[in-house]
Formats: C-alpha cells, structure tokens, sequence
C-alpha cells in the first residue's frame, strides 16, 4: 500500500493533482480545497490510500493523517463508496464529522452531496460504533452549519426540555466566556444557568 507521497506537484485540476516522486508521476484524487491549496512546482505531502478496484487502481490523497483515516473508516460502511467519501471529507474536517455524528445531527450531514435524508440517517447508524475509536485519536470540533454552538451540549439540553432555539441562545451567551477547550457538561452547566 501507498501511504504516503512526498513530493512536487506537476500538474492540478478540480480534484486531481500530479505528484512527482522520484521522477514517477503518481495522479492522485484529492479533494477539491486541498487541489487548490496546491501550487504547481510547490513541493507537498499527502496522504493516500490505494483504492483496488475490479478495472481500476487509483490513489486518493489527504492533507492529513486524521482525514485518510476517517475516509478509511468511511469506504468500509456499506452503501458509502469513495466518491461519497471524498465527498465527505471535502464538505467537512474530521473533527466536524465527528461531532455531528456524536450530536446525531442528521441536518449537517444532509448538506453533503450525493447524502439524503435516507443516506444521512443510515450513516448516523452505522457510524455508532465506529465513531468511538475515531473519537479516540480526533477531537470534535464545532460544527460551522451556520451555528457555532456546541452540538453536544446543544443536545443534552435539548433532552432536558429545551427547544432548539433556546439552547441555540443559551449556548451563545456562554460560550464566548468558556474556554475553547470546555468539556460538555461545564458548557451546559454554564448554559442552565444563562436560561
């Protein structure tokens, strides 16, 4: 398996770049933001997974350790081949991903193309189990779905009685006075309190 590619960027289009690495040219799918990123005659690092198809080997190449690793764990759920996933990845970090599956929030994921409502519901369910150990080496950071309020802490408060709107409000008042790294349940508590 190819890892990893260090190496000069020869050639970019919408989601492909070619890397030269020891006078090979290796084309590799990435996606689109991280081909932009990349300037021709710039030396980069991706990391890659090696897709065996039936006619067809390919590499797909990540800016990071962490996204290689989640679309890994994507392409093993059934339904989700690796243009859904790359799709993914494009659309969300890791850490986002994370978090929406953690908050079960089926409206950030519903923004993805290729996702439905259907596809958004099933990957909530399958990524149950598998979150965990993704959860393990990735933080969750806050979804940018146009609310930057946590969507764990959104969740726990909704449980407690809370409509949307009020936990949306409660949390915004808050989190600007807790710091980055809050763990959930003093978010909320400062949150109950701002109610």
């Amino acid at each position: 398996m190819i890892a990893e590619l260090n190496g000069i960027c020869q050639r970019r289009r919408a989601g492909q770049v070619v890397i030269s690495v020891g006078g090979i040219g290796y084309a590799v799918a990435v996606p689109e933001p991280l081909a932009d990123s990349i300037e021709v005659g710039q030396e980069c690092t991706l990391y890659t997974h090696l897709l065996v198809r039936e006619n067809a080997i390919s590499l797909v190449g990540f800016a990071s350790a962490n996204e290689r690793d989640l679309f890994n764990t994507l392409i093993g759920i059934s339904g989700v081949g690796s243009k859904l996933a790359l799709s993914i990845i494009t659309k969300m970090s890791p850490g986002a991903f994370v978090s929406a599956v953690l908050a079960k929030d089926e409206k950030a994921l519903v923004k993805i193309p290729g996702l439905g409502k259907k596809g958004a519901k099933r990957l909530l369910l399958e990524m149950e189990t598998k979150i965990t150990k993704i959860a393990q080496d990735l933080p969750p950071e806050p979804l940018t779905t146009g609310s930057a309020v946590n969507p764990e802490a959104k969740a726990v408060l909704m449980s407690l009685g809370c409509t949307e709107e009020e936990a949306e409000k409660a949390l915004s008042a808050v989190l600007a006075d807790l710091p980055a790294d809050a763990a959930v349940n003093d978010i909320v508590i400062a949150a109950m309190s701002a109610l």
